[in-house]
């Protein structure tokens, strides 16, 4: 998300009104090649001036930086690479990055959970030590898809109670801390709500949704603020759910929008009529996208992953091991 990391839904917003008047408009791989290759890269997030990017792949958090040249391969973060990590999402000001891990909470701890979130700070270049939330967010072993509004505020996935189908939250963020998150009422309260993307400011999110034990596929959705709560959930329809495709990331996406813009793609999606679902897909791996057109610009990765959870630890990596990982992921 960015302004060029700004409204990470907003880019969405503003690719579905060019979409309306270029009806064979496609997503395009990303820097094919370069970023974008085999493995199953997602959850893609741009620092404010655009110059970094941090993504996903095969449990490591990645980072790829643009150069005058283009963009560079893409390297392990230097806090990931040695347990399960993945789902990373930056503040709006790029200040602190939020992912999922299983790491143990402390050094030497046998038990892991199966994913919790951590936060760590970024310095320019450099990055601080993840820290594990507090228990207020991570209040079970298994809590996903972070996504921050630009008052610290965050959202995420967890199931009610323990048990059923997951729901977002939004824990308030104040001094330093957040208060106990609050269940989300978005869409049909049957089904089954993952992965949300909310604008810096809150006022729309965009989130996937299918009803559990069904052979449905995972849609995006997209809610605007009413109120204390949201408008109706739309299904964003096609091309953004695409047939045979489940589009169950909507947090990875980043843009650079004017106001203008967000405000003709706002008419735009207030006008959409909710689209069927298909009955059968297929899903993609491994690609990350992106389309420029007007005034916003936007980019997104898709994966298809389980939520039971992952494995426990990896052993740690040697620096030879490192970099003959990160060479693996020089495509050809």
């Amino acid at each position: 998300m960015k302004t060029a990391h700004r409204l990470g839904a907003c880019a969405l917003l503003a690719w579905i009104l060019a979409a309306s008047a270029q009806p064979s408009a496609a997503p395009e791989v990303f820097a094919p090649g370069t970023v974008s290759g085999p493995s199953n890269d997602a959850d893609a997030s741009f620092t404010p001036d655009g110059t970094l990017l941090v993504f996903s792949r095969d449990g490591a958090v990645m980072l790829a930086s643009r150069t005058p040249a283009g963009w560079s391969a893409p390297r392990i973060a230097p806090f990931s690479g040695r347990w399960m990590d993945a789902q990373p999402t930056l503040a709006p000001d790029g200040s602190a990055l939020v992912f999922v891990s299983n790491r143990p909470l402390a050094e030497g701890d046998a038990k892991h959970p199966a994913g919790n979130l951590w936060r760590v700070e970024r310095h320019g270049d450099d990055w601080g030590v993840p820290q594990h939330l507090p228990a207020v967010v991570n209040r079970g072993p298994s809590i996903w898809g972070p996504s921050v509004a630009a008052d610290g505020s965050l959202y995420f996935m967890d199931r009610v109670d323990g048990n059923g189908p997951f729901k977002l939250w939004r824990a308030q963020a104040q001094g330093g801390a957040w208060l106990a998150p609050v269940l989300q009422r978005l869409g049909d309260p049957a089904m089954q709500q993952v992965d949300p993307t909310v604008a810096p400011d809150e006022s729309f999110i965009v989130f996937s949704a299918k009803h559990p034990g069904s052979d449905e596929h995972e849609r995006l959705y997209l809610a605007l603020r009413a109120g204390a709560g949201w408008g109706p959930a739309i299904d964003l329809g096609a091309p953004v759910n695409l047939a045979g495709n489940d589009s169950n990331e909507a947090r990875p996406m980043a843009a650079r929008c004017t106001s203008r813009a967000i405000g003709r793609a706002r008419s735009a999606i207030r006008a959409r009529v909710r689209r069927p679902r298909p009955t059968s897909r297929a899903s993609p791996r491994g690609t990350t996208a992106t389309r420029t057109s007007g005034a916003c610009r936007w980019r997104r990765g898709w994966t298809r992953r389980g939520r039971a959870g992952w494995p426990q630890a990896q052993p740690a990596m040697s620096p030879a091991r490192s970099r003959q990982r990160t060479a693996g992921y020089a495509f050809g």
